[in-house]
């Protein structure tokens, strides 16, 4: 099965005709990027986000790029700079 069948499958929307709802979350930042620790496929649980994080801190760092972690509040929280941010879904 292919993944846009599998999130189809899922989502129970039709791959030819998606329904996309809007919602506003504000990102108090300019540069970031999003990281999820956890989905509902197997596959995708990667255990090893921490380590990645300390890897490329100070390159986001000096690059003033923030982490914006999506995900629910069972899902593992991330240690990094202060002012990190967990928008929950």
């Amino acid at each position: 099965m292919h993944l846009i069948e599998n999130y189809s499958a899922v989502t129970r929307l039709a791959i030819h005709k998606p329904e996309i709802y809007l919602q506003f979350c504000p990102i108090p930042c300019d540069k970031y990027i999003t990281i999820q620790t956890a989905g509902a496929m197997l596959a995708k649980n990667y255990y090893f986000f921490q380590e990645i994080i300390d890897l490329i801190l100070p390159i986001l760092q000096k690059n003033d790029i923030k982490i914006v972690q999506l995900g629910g509040k069972n899902e593992q929280k991330l240690n990094y700079f202060s002012n990190n941010r967990t928008i929950d879904y």
